[in-house]
């Protein structure tokens, strides 16, 4: 009994030893990834990927075009000049934004539905005006950072992607709640500048 009481007591020992082993290695593994990402952002390029309702404008353009009555017309073109409206608004606030408060690494912009053909070299990045295309001929490194919903619960935030449009794993510093009292107390600017800080922190720490 005694014997079987120590043999289980180094089988117990040797299993949190490994535990332990494991979860050192997983948190150097995540904070070289992490180093190696901030680097790599810092001399990059952060594509902003710009929310275009895309989907939900040409929805309501084609539901114009149905036999709709007076009252039915009224309510549609109201909601797509409203759609219209709200778009345009959250764009230009991250674009000012990103030019008020973002300094860690160079950054463009795109619409959310050229996605595809972005991420293959295809499609056009733009400056802030959003007419002037945006060299990317040198650009070392792409990230992209989108507005939407964390994988963990519904929390809207700007969110930083890899270039396979995979979100970064912790401690890697890139996701900012857009909702929440974040949301009741601040703006897209005080978002941005979050981010900005928290990116500038964490590659300083880097250099220490």
């Amino acid at each position: 009994m005694k014997r079987k009481s120590i043999t289980l007591i180094l089988l117990f020992s040797i299993l949190i030893l490994t535990v332990q082993a494991q979860q050192s290695y997983y948190v150097k593994t995540d904070t070289n990834t992490t180093s190696y990402h901030l680097k790599a952002l810092k001399d990059g390029v952060l594509l902003v990927r710009l929310p275009g309702n895309v989907k939900k404008i040409e929805a309501l353009e084609k539901t114009l075009e149905d036999s709709l009555s007076e009252k039915g017309y009224k309510d549609v073109s109201k909601m797509l000049n409203r759609t219209l409206l709200e778009t345009e608004e959250l764009q230009n606030d991250i674009i000012n934004a990103m030019g008020s408060e973002y300094t860690f690494s160079d950054y463009a912009f795109f619409i959310d539905h050229n996605t595809q053909e972005v991420m293959s070299g295809k499609g056009k990045v733009y400056q802030s005006d959003m007419k002037t295309d945006f060299d990317m001929s040198e650009a070392s490194t792409v990230y992209v950072m989108t507005v939407g919903r964390t994988t963990e619960d519904p929390v809207n935030a700007y969110i930083i992607l890899d270039s396979g449009l995979q979100r970064l794993a912790r401690p890697f510093p890139g996701q900012i709640s857009r909702s929440g009292i974040a949301g009741l107390f601040g703006n897209d600017n005080s978002h941005i500048k979050r981010l900005n800080k928290k990116l500038l922190r964490s590659y300083n720490d880097l250099q220490e």
